[in-house]
């Protein structure tokens, strides 16, 4: 079990040590760094260096910001040391050995690719209204030629880069009507309530649905600043997991005027990265929603209710290997269809002087494209040819303490999060009808059934630009057919500067 009495007495020590500090001005907001300040075109550059050091006890998959922690009970098939597997049920089940040490062992991680750089944009009037743009980049873009040198090098990404066309302003009209068009963070994304944390990647895979959409999104917002409604819409691209999905081969049996293998689709795969996925291979675009009230009456109390969801479709293919053991197929039975993934989310959040309250909650069917499950989001029916969406829910909590509100220049927070996958597994094939019992069917390392967080820390603001922190949290994973958890205690410190 975490020893979550360690992050309160981390708490309780941090508001000792400002009860005998000495107050002071909270840090100003920075100023603004402008690159052109004309009459009608002002662009403002902004930006983020970024050094993260983390520290992890045990194995985990990503060590920077941990996904989940390997198994370290089961991980290793039996096999390879020449130990056969064994019936059970009809079925062979491939017999899993723990990690040895070298595998389970920890990290020292430093690490500068979230630093960031980007444009804000305001441009001239248009039709009574105004327009806008944003681009901002960070180096997350994925690995070198050679990964196993060069995997924590920086690479450039765009998170940002988008622009629009608005009317109105609820500081004079009641009302804002935006029209944007790129890409932006998705509606599912708890922006308006994301926990305070040290990682890049807040609840990642125990809570938030994290992801950029490209395409067309309507924003109205209804009141004044003190109260107002927000409903946003957006009909955007539908991804599924990579541009360049994978494709299934038809195996053994080679059809006729046919040379190798052959992939389901024409055009899909051969080592592009640019070809459709299942996503777009769908030919429906994907729908976005989020409607949010926001009550601000006073400096020292606000609240934000939320409610999200998406709807959208995929069309992946998939070798039905139970379908072909039933019917004595010589080789799989290939076929696409769509497959829907949807989502219903709440975020919440409540300031109260210096204490503040969020968290955010969703429940949903083949989430993959969110990184929200830890497997393919979908997979084959027993019987038939219809595929079967992965269900799962996650949400998080936090509480944190704005000592800045009242001079002392620091913020403090205990969060917990958690995700938890509730699909079934697939049935063995000795549970059918008529099945053979030679399919090999193993206790999988990497199918994680539910995975929480929970940590505390706090950040130094030594003045409007520059942050330090530290943070200190338990990982555990639990995995199907696997008695017990999986865990990974981490530190990780943190200094920023902000322009």
């Amino acid at each position: 079990m975490i020893k979550k009495r360690f992050l309160w007495a981390l708490l309780f020590a941090a508001l000792v040590m400002c009860g005998g500090a000495v107050y002071a001005q909270a840090p100003a907001a920075p100023e603004k760094a402008m690159v052109y300040n004309g009459e009608s075109l002002k662009i403002q550059l902004t930006g983020m260096l970024w050094l993260e050091m983390v520290q992890n006890q045990w194995n985990a998959v990503n060590d920077t910001y941990q996904v989940w922690v390997n198994n370290q009970k089961l991980g290793v098939p039996a096999s390879a040391f020449g130990i056969p597997n064994i019936p059970i049920k009809g079925a062979l089940w491939g017999i899993q050995l723990p990690y040895p040490g070298a595998l389970d062992r920890g990290s020292l991680i430093f690490d500068t690719r979230y630093s960031q750089i980007g444009l804000t944009i305001t441009g001239p009037g248009f039709m009574g209204g105004y327009t806008f743009g944003r681009f901002e980049t960070d180096f997350y873009g994925g690995f070198g030629t050679n990964s196993g040198v060069v995997s924590r090098q920086p690479v450039l990404r765009m998170r940002l880069a988008y622009a629009g066309i608005g009317w109105g302003g609820i500081d004079k009209n009641m009302y804002d009507v935006k029209l944007t068009f790129g890409q932006y963070y998705s509606l599912c994304t708890p922006i308006l309530a994301m926990p305070t944390t040290l990682t890049p990647l807040p609840m990642f895979d125990k809570g938030v649905l994290f992801d950029w959409d490209q395409g067309i999104l309507l924003s109205l917002i209804f009141g004044s600043p003190k109260a107002f409604l927000m409903i946003d819409a957006d009909v955007s691209r539908v991804k599924s997991a990579t541009d360049s999905a994978g494709y299934v081969t038809l195996g053994g049996a080679i059809p006729t005027g046919t040379v190798g293998t052959a992939p389901l689709y024409i055009g899909e795969g051969f080592g592009s990265n640019d070809e459709r996925g299942p996503g777009e291979a769908s030919m429906h675009p994907a729908f976005h929603g989020r409607i949010a009230f926001n009550l601000n009456p006073a400096p020292v109390f606000s609240m934000l209710l939320s409610v999200t969801g998406h709807f959208m479709k995929m069309h992946p293919q998939l070798a039905y290997a139970n379908l072909a053991t039933l019917t004595g197929f010589t080789f799989p039975y290939v076929k696409a269809v769509d497959v829907p993934s949807k989502s219903l989310g709440a975020q919440a959040k409540i300031s109260i002087w210096i204490i503040g309250l969020q968290g955010a909650g969703w429940i949903g069917e083949n989430m993959n494209t969110f990184t929200a499950q830890f497997n393919t989001g979908y997979r084959e029916n027993v019987t038939g040819t219809k595929l079967l969406a992965d269900k799962g829910r996650g949400g998080y909590a936090e509480l944190n303490i704005q000592l800045v509100k009242v001079g002392i220049p620091l913020i403090l927070w205990v969060h917990a999060g958690q995700e938890i996958k509730y699909n079934k597994n697939n049935i063995p094939y000795a549970s059918a009808t008529a099945s053979a019992t030679t399919f090999f069917y193993p206790l999988s390392a990497v199918g994680v059934l539910a995975n929480s967080e929970f940590s505390g820390g706090l950040m130094w603001l030594l003045n409007q630009y520059f942050t330090l922190g530290y943070e200190f949290g338990q990982l555990d994973t639990k995995f199907k057919g696997v008695k017990g958890t999986s865990a990974d205690f981490f530190h990780r410190m943190r200094a920023t500067f902000v322009f």
